[in-house]
């Protein structure tokens, strides 16, 4: 998972080793794998019918765009959708986007 704020001209990863939590864990694919900076690594809940998965930024920030990548493995499973919800420190819903 890639959240990524404007800083000057580029953008920075708000999401890069911060703490992240999912409602199980498939085998050894923990949360924390989702944002460790490696891009042949992921997470991966058990199934479920509506799974979730999140990460703490540990600040408020301007959310300039998300981006969320799902590996190639056809043993991990597809997502068939899926739904970013971003919420301020107050736990109150700032914006929603669903595929």
């Amino acid at each position: 998972m890639l959240l990524f704020a404007a800083l000057g001209f580029g953008y920075i990863n708000l999401a890069l080793n911060q703490p992240a939590v999912q409602q199980s864990t498939y085998e050894t694919l923990v949360a924390s794998l989702a944002v460790d900076g490696d891009n042949y690594t992921t997470s991966c809940t058990k199934y479920h019918v509506y799974p979730w998965w999140s990460v703490d930024l540990g600040a408020p920030y301007d959310v300039h765009h998300v981006t969320v990548t799902h590996d190639r493995d056809p043993n991990h499973g597809t997502v068939a959708e899926l739904n970013v919800l971003i919420y301020d420190r107050y736990s109150e819903l700032l914006a929603i986007s669903a595929t």
